[in-house]
């Protein structure tokens, strides 16, 4: 009898410690998450899908389990969008939130995909380095609804055509702006599919060529 209560209580013991530290997690997860800016708040248009995506993946960084997530993306959401959470849905259940904000700002995937196209297509290289136009570039890129993305050919066209027009220029001998990417061009510019996608790699390439070009692709 002495021996089953002495193995209970070691139990309990250890049952009391998991316990306290997911606790303390929790809580250095909790203090993280305050001090720092997740992401940035929601904005009526965007993507929500993609917003809630990349807001979990922060989320993750610092920690936050389900529970913790509810309290915290309150923060990021319009006021109305906050108050009408806190009062109709649970927030330590992260599915129902989730389910709940698609429902509100949700858009018809086809309506945002043609609203990333055009955001697309009026995104001008102008002043911008390559680098910078690119960073923008993929960001648009990244909203499109899944299984609603353009294709590569299509994406190249765009980025190509809203280059700088001493850019497009030097490119003209290189790669044609409605070229794909197939195995039998890469190895003319690049090895990376990728890289080769937006031109990328061409336009350093085109820099050893016409030095004064540099400063704006680098």
């Amino acid at each position: 009898m002495t021996r089953q209560t002495s193995q209970d209580s070691i139990h309990a013991l250890t049952e009391d410690n998991v316990q306290l530290r997911s606790t303390l997690r929790s809580l250095l997860a909790e203090n993280r998450a305050n001090a720092t800016l997740l992401i940035q708040p929601y904005k009526k248009g965007q993507n929500i899908e993609t917003w809630l995506r990349q807001f979990e993946v922060a989320a993750s960084s610092v920690g936050l389990n389900g529970v913790s997530r509810g309290i915290q993306v309150l923060k990021y959401l319009p006021d109305e969008a906050s108050a009408w959470l806190m009062r109709t849905v649970d927030l330590t259940h992260w599915p129902t939130i989730v389910e709940k904000l698609a429902s509100v700002y949700g858009v018809d995937p086809h309506v945002q995909k043609t609203i990333c196209r055009r955001k697309l297509e009026s995104l001008k290289q102008g002043t911008r380095r390559v680098a910078e136009y690119r960073m923008l570039f993929e960001t648009v890129v990244a909203d499109f609804p899944q299984g609603h993305e353009l294709p590569d050919s299509v994406l190249r066209h765009i980025f190509f055509s809203n280059l700088r027009d001493e850019l497009k220029a030097a490119l003209l001998g290189i790669v044609a702006p409605e070229d794909t990417v197939t195995p039998k061009t890469v190895p003319m510019f690049c090895n990376s599919v990728f890289h080769c996608r937006w031109c990328y790699c061409c336009l350093h390439k085109i820099c050893h060529v016409i030095p004064h070009l540099k400063a704006t692709v680098a």
